[in-house]
């Protein structure tokens, strides 16, 4: 998969083993955010948790857990486990690692 992030380590190479790192809050379901330059991620959804404010959304991709703060105004759609979403994510907020500075 091929995503964008700011560089975070040094022994990053391209075609190598990487980590991203986004912070929960960061994650926004995509839609009009593809069109503003954002990388995105199709996930599963695990579960949903009410958490004032916000939903916390459990998903996985490829076998890694993933984790979305959602807000709770009526903007996200209600989701149920095993369904499937889009997350998206400015880049300039995604920090990237190689696998050998984890």
């Amino acid at each position: 998969m091929l995503v964008q992030g700011r560089v975070a380590s040094d022994n990053l190479r391209t075609g190598h083993r990487a980590e991203l790192y986004i912070r929960p809050e960061s994650l926004v379901l995509s839609g009009d955010a593809l069109s503003a330059g954002f990388s995105s991620m199709q996930a599963k959804v695990r579960t949903t948790l009410f958490d004032g404010a916000n939903s916390r959304v459990e998903a996985e991709n490829c076998g890694q857990p993933v984790y979305a703060r959602l807000p709770q105004d009526g903007s996200a759609p209600r989701l149920s486990a095993d369904s499937s979403i889009r997350l998206a994510w400015n880049p300039a907020l995604a920090r990237v690692f190689g696998a050998e500075s984890l």
